[in-house]
């Protein structure tokens, strides 16, 4: 079956439409957010040094959105160079508060509930 031109008006019904239509608004400019006062643990992951591969944790965050009402997004975050790792049970319990030394998203400690989950290294960034 080929092209069929189009029944007659159509065009100029097409070109009255697409007329009316308004441009979309710019995008937003990102801001810039520090970390969340509080999160949620739902996953840690250690991996010992090793020749060839320093020792590394990888971690999952649930964090709250701005909007109060909004679902809580994870957040990924790889602490590379790592020297200190503890990780308490009481760590999954839920929402604790979050405390993180550095400039994120790279930074120096991430530290849940005042210490029942600890990772810190020389650096981290989002996996």
């Amino acid at each position: 079956m080929g092209q069929q031109p189009l029944p007659d008006g159509t065009r100029e019904w097409v070109a009255r439409l697409l007329a009316t239509l308004e441009e979309p608004p710019p995008p937003k400019p990102a801001t810039k957010r520090g970390p969340p006062a509080r999160a949620e643990l739902r996953l840690a992951v250690y991996s010992a040094a090793n020749p060839g591969h320093e020792a590394a944790a990888l971690v999952n965050l649930a964090v709250p959105r701005s909007r109060e009402d909004a679902p809580w997004a994870m957040r990924a975050l790889r602490i590379s160079d790592l020297d200190r790792f503890h990780l308490d049970g009481a760590a999954f319990r839920g929402p604790t508060p979050l405390q993180v030394t550095g400039d994120p998203p790279t930074a120096d400690s991430v530290s849940l509930d005042g210490g029942s989950f600890t990772a810190s290294g020389g650096r981290s960034t989002r996996a």
